[in-house]
């Protein structure tokens, strides 16, 4: 019997109206999500427990667990459970129910989030940034093991898997956050949340599967129901995984795990194969099998992304009229990929509101749709006099705006030919150290050379900062020019030259989020908050391993020079 499986099954939810008289449950004396846990699997032999993927609940929700009714709750705060094991959520908070089936202990953690996620719809739209941004989890970590068999715990192979689709999309020019990249054990509510900090366009957690019958095998990849337009990306992933592996296709199937119903973005689970099955074991602990499972994963993310995210996209105003074609396809979206929405003849005017690549967006009978530029020919207007910057992406209402003119009028950031300034574009190191030395005057160099800077065009600009006392190397002699820059790194480089690290971390503190401040940085962030110099998000965070933005760039240096 696939014990496993239809554990997994049973977190279909159906509604129901009244709960009987509940279990007799045992409270765990816990300060933490992860002491909870640790009170509820050190009951058991650890090669006999299988930690199941975490699923989330809604408070009144019901999920049905009469086939196996006999769970031990490490709460019963959290929910309710009945004699038929029928489980009703009562309030917000995480619970982990354990039950031994046949040879295996079976434990479930179960996440009741304080309100509904709000699916990010503005994180589906066109991007103004010209890069995507994806967020792996390699699911479970430290204490949590998840599955073992064979010799293997589920959470290393995960990881080594998380890793080399974290390697290759980055080869690919796409920006990656991981949940973690060590053995470190973080809540389901705090996996979802990091994913929702970053601002992923979308999210990818990578497990393998388990089963009391050994000879189970192949690859299955989850969406949420209650997040039907995820699909497609599951489809890629399954279909791109078969391919590169030629595994038993299980196809693609749907879940309430809790990471794919609580991240606002579009969201999948992928099994990557049975860590019961001996023979499917050493494939996937195989670092060359773990290559083909990576390239599957990765090829599939970056098909999605193609299809479905727009990126790039420089807000504009103009007008113009089709030529050199009498007909003129408008697509959903930036290339030839997109579904076709309707079309233009030759000669028709058009009123342009966004460019991305060499796609002009445009007002369509009363939508938004793309056309291709090497048929739109912009009509010649007088250049706006006030505006002394002139960029087409950043009008005087920009909330940016006289920070931006006057750094450019300074020489210290300059825009791109094609007129834009890209405010919300991030920004690499490189970048950022030449921008700081032209503020403030640095010019002292102490020829400093790292491995992966000799031949960068910013070398000097590096030595520059490095000698200075701005920045330094990440280690093994490198500078990592060419990544961009997070808002803590930012944070780290001003405070080294203003000298105004803070060990007191009053400010920080107040911050939701502060715990996701690097320890190299926490000083150095208080300092900056301190000072006024560096604020927090909209959301009113502090998103300390966000990228920090061309804007944010310059209105946190016109704050330090004025």
């Amino acid at each position: 019997m696939k014990y496993k499986l239809k554990i997994k099954n049973l977190i279909m939810i159906t509604m129901l109206a009244s709960m009987p008289t509940l279990l007799d449950t045992t409270i765990a004396n816990a300060d933490t999500i992860e002491d909870e846990f640790l009170s509820v699997i050190n009951k058991y032999k650890i090669e006999d427990v299988v930690v199941e993927e975490g699923i989330s609940l809604e408070k009144g929700e019901i999920l049905d667990l009469s086939q196996y009714p006999n769970w031990e709750l490490s709460d019963n705060e959290t929910i309710e459970i009945n004699s038929n094991g029928i489980v009703k959520a009562v309030n917000e908070g995480t619970v982990f129910l354990s039950q031994r089936i046949g040879e295996k202990v079976y434990i479930v953690e179960i996440y009741v989030p304080s309100e509904i996620p709000t699916i990010n719809i503005v994180s589906r739209e066109a991007k103004p940034r010209g890069y995507y941004k994806v967020f792996i989890d390699a699911g479970h970590g430290g204490t949590d093991p998840g599955s073992l068999g064979c010799g293997y715990r589920e959470s290393d192979i995960n990881l080594q898997v998380a890793k080399k689709v974290e390697s290759k999309l980055k080869s690919k020019g796409i920006d990656v956050k991981m949940s973690r990249s060590s053995d470190i054990y973080y809540s389901l509510s705090e996996r979802s949340e990091m994913a929702n900090n970053y601002g992923a366009d979308l999210f990818v957690s990578i497990h393998q599967n388990s089963a009391e019958q050994k000879s189970a095998n192949g690859i299955e990849t989850y969406y949420t129901e209650k997040k039907p337009n995820d699909k497609p990306l599951s489809n890629d992933i399954q279909t791109n995984l078969i391919n590169k592996t030629g595994a038993i296709n299980r196809k693609v199937k749907t879940a309430n795990f809790a990471v794919l119903t609580q991240t606002k973005m579009t969201a999948a689970l992928a099994e990557c194969g049975f860590i019961s099955n001996p023979e499917e074991a050493n494939k996937i602990s195989n670092p060359t099998y773990q290559d083909k499972l990576a390239t599957g994963i990765a090829d599939g993310i970056e098909k999605y992304l193609k299809e479905n995210v727009i990126i790039n996209e420089i807000q504009m105003t103009a007008t113009g009229k089709v030529i050199n074609a009498n007909s003129l396809n408008v697509r959903k979206g930036p290339s030839t990929s997109f579904n076709i929405i309707g079309t233009l003849n030759g000669g028709d005017e058009v009123k342009i509101v966004g460019k991305s690549n060499d796609w002009y967006k445009i007002e369509y009978n009363g939508v938004y749709g793309y056309v291709s530029g090497s048929y739109i020919e912009l009509n010649t207007t007088e250049p706006d006099q006030d505006n002394k910057i002139n960029f087409t992406d950043v009008g005087k209402d920009y909330w940016a705006y006289s920070q931006i003119e006057s750094f450019v009028e300074k020489g210290y950031i300059d825009g791109y030919e094609d007129g834009t300034f890209r405010p919300q574009d991030p920004i690499k190191r490189n970048e950022f150290v030449k921008i700081f030395n032209r503020v403030f005057g640095l010019t002292e160099k102490s020829g400093i050379v790292f491995d992966d800077t000799k031949d960068n065009w910013a070398k000097d600009e590096i030595d520059i900062a490095v000698t200075n006392g701005v920045a330094q190397g990440v280690g093994d002699n490198k500078f990592e020019p060419e990544q961009y820059i997070t808002r803590e790194a930012a944070a780290k480089m001003l405070a080294n030259y203003m000298n105004i690290e803070d060990k007191n971390h009053d400010k920080i503190n107040k911050f939701s989020d502060y715990n996701q401040i690097s320890d190299w940085a926490r000083d150095a962030f208080e300092g900056n908050l301190e000072k006024g110099y560096i604020q927090g998000t909209d959301e009113g965070k502090l998103a300390p391993k966000n990228n920090i933005t061309r804007a944010e760039v310059v209105t946190i240096l016109s704050r330090v020079i004025n």
